[in-house]
């Protein structure tokens, strides 16, 4: 298991690989029965609410059961509010269009 100093520093895909999240994963899904907790059908993916900045500090009380669905929409509705703060503080039209295009690669990837 990885140690808090070891949590601090990792990325978000590093993380969700550790042991650290694959046991609070499992307790928020515990928590919720394995229920959506947005649609109520059968949850498989956790959502954190806000993502940490540091993942030492991250808590069940920061993570939804959702089902696939709903994760997907949930993702992509924060990455589009990232994406409208981002821009509003962009007035180059070359880097809108870069987040723009990244974004929609973001958005292929959910789609498969």
């Amino acid at each position: 298991m990885a140690t808090l100093a070891e949590l601090r520093k990792i990325d978000y895909y590093d993380y969700i690989q550790s042991l650290a999240w694959t046991e609070l994963r499992e307790e928020a899904l515990k928590r919720a029965g394995y229920r959506c907790e947005k649609c109520g059908s059968n949850a498989k993916e956790v959502h954190h609410v806000n993502y940490p900045e540091d993942f030492s500090e991250d808590r069940i009380e920061n993570l939804r059961a959702l089902c696939k669905a709903c994760h997907i929409a949930e993702t992509l509705d924060f990455k589009a509010r990232k994406l409208s703060q981002e821009l509003a503080r962009e007035t180059d039209a070359d880097k809108i269009y870069m987040q723009l295009l990244a974004w929609t690669v973001e958005i292929a990837k959910y789609r498969g």
